[in-house]
């Protein structure tokens, strides 16, 4: 009987990232099951939700990750270049109680629904589901449970704190402010950097 989510795997950048694991929390929820995601871990002091965690969770109060598998899913979102192209992905369906699912190596393309993943008969005999792909969507659960993921992914004090001097700052001699997001890296050779400018 399936246990946990572990989204081993990293797409992007904060954003990304963000977007990435709000599509999972909703049938984390429903189906009362934590959500792992380590690869967020570089991010996760910035957040109410997982700020002090060591595996970044949905909920917070989740059980800690045990070896082999903290190990493994902390090895599949490295960044070194050493570790990168082993294949720990893979590595993990081989052990017991791990099952893998990814929907674009499937053949599969346009999005699927997180809850269609977890009615695969293949998948309920797991403990563990490793998932990776960009492409899992469940925009009516996000909607559903919009107050929940704004409430985990909200920014630490210290942050809103900065973000409402900012604000507060600004407003006082201007009537419109306008918000740029920056992208300062990963345009630059995402598709040849056609969207960089």
């Amino acid at each position: 009987m399936l246990q946990r989510i572990i989204l081993p795997i990293s797409y992007g950048q904060t954003c990304n990232q963000l977007v990435q694991i709000a599509h999972w929390i909703p049938v984390a929820t429903e189906c009362h099951l934590p959500l792992y995601f380590p690869a967020f871990r570089p991010y996760a002091h910035l957040f109410c939700g997982t700020e002090q965690q060591k595996v970044p969770c949905y909920p917070r109060t989740s059980s800690v990750l045990k070896f082999p598998e903290d190990v493994l899913s902390q090895l599949c979102s490295s960044h070194l270049p050493i570790i990168k192209n082993i294949p720990f992905f893979l590595l993990a369906s081989a052990l017991p109680g791990i099952v893998t699912f990814d929907w674009e190596k499937n053949g599969m393309d346009g999005n699927i629904n997180p809850a269609c993943v977890l009615e695969n008969p293949r998948i309920a005999g797991g403990k563990s589901l490793w998932v990776r792909s960009w492409l899992y969507r469940d925009h009516f659960g996000v909607s559903k449970h919009k107050q929940r993921i704004k409430e985990f992914f909200t920014p630490v004090p210290e942050i809103q704190k900065l973000v409402h001097t900012c604000i507060q700052q600004n407003r006082r001699d201007n009537t419109v402010l306008i918000g740029v997001h920056l992208r300062r890296g990963d345009y630059r050779s995402w598709h040849g950097g056609k969207y960089y400018l």
